[in-house]
């Protein structure tokens, strides 16, 4: 995530006086870094001839040049900037832009989605034939497992859903795993699959953490892919 420069292309989002602070006017640029996964929209705020750079997520927090919550000031001023005509128009434009910006340079933008992952980042016994990303071995038995994408099309989550069963047995295991790395139970398995048992057998492997952070990406653009063309093969 990459707050704003000089040498953006600045798009006009809105001017507008207001009883509080003044004569606003906003611009906003998408990240330019190829290497980055935000759909962020910097902002070049000025309000009563003071300027600030800002950063304005896609779900509406606003952040300053350092990435901590913007000032209470500058919040006031960007709410009522966003009553302006045209500025959610402009904004949901740059963050649509900077969706196909990271897709084109992840070669995803093209086509349906599908979820790719390298052979390298697959767990031992892997059989992605049977959609098995790997096992662990749980109170002496080998239990297959894999990592799901969230399956509800209208849902902005980067959760990502392990899936944990005996081969060969109907019941499965299924953990919600959150961006911030907590697990959840979502559906509970035998008795050998408990969330400290899975938990403690997978998170300590470099393997299974190279794995969910690929799994985050996918999600990501999986998102962005969505919004742009609608729901797509997973």
């Amino acid at each position: 995530m990459m707050t704003s420069s000089g040498n953006e292309s600045l798009r006009h989002l809105a001017d507008c006086q207001t009883p509080e602070f003044g004569a606003v006017s906003v611009h906003g640029a998408t990240c330019t870094d190829d290497g980055c996964l935000c759909d962020t929209v910097n902002l070049k705020v000025t309000a009563g001839g003071e300027q600030k750079a800002l950063t304005l997520t896609a779900d509406g927090t606003l952040l300053d040049d350092e990435l901590r919550p913007a000032e209470d000031r500058w919040g006031g001023v960007v709410r009522a900037a966003s009553q302006a005509p045209g500025f959610q128009e402009g904004f949901d434009t740059l963050v649509t832009q900077r969706r196909a910006q990271v897709l084109e340079a992840m070669g995803r933008l093209e086509g349906a989605f599908e979820v790719q992952l390298p052979e390298s980042l697959l767990g031992e016994g892997a059989d992605l034939e049977r959609d098995i990303l790997g096992r662990v071995e749980l109170d002496g038995q080998r239990y297959a497992w894999r990592i799901e994408l969230c399956a509800d099309p209208g849902c902005e989550c980067e959760n990502l859903f392990l899936v944990v069963w005996l081969p060969g047995e109907p019941k499965r295991a299924v953990f919600a795993i959150t961006a911030d790395g907590r697990w959840m139970v979502e559906q509970a398995g035998n008795a050998a699959l408990t969330m400290d048992a899975v938990e403690g057998a997978l998170v300590a492997t470099e393997a299974f953490q190279a794995l969910l952070g690929q799994m985050r990406v996918e999600r990501i653009l999986q998102k962005y892919h969505r919004s742009l063309r609608g729901p797509s093969v997973v």
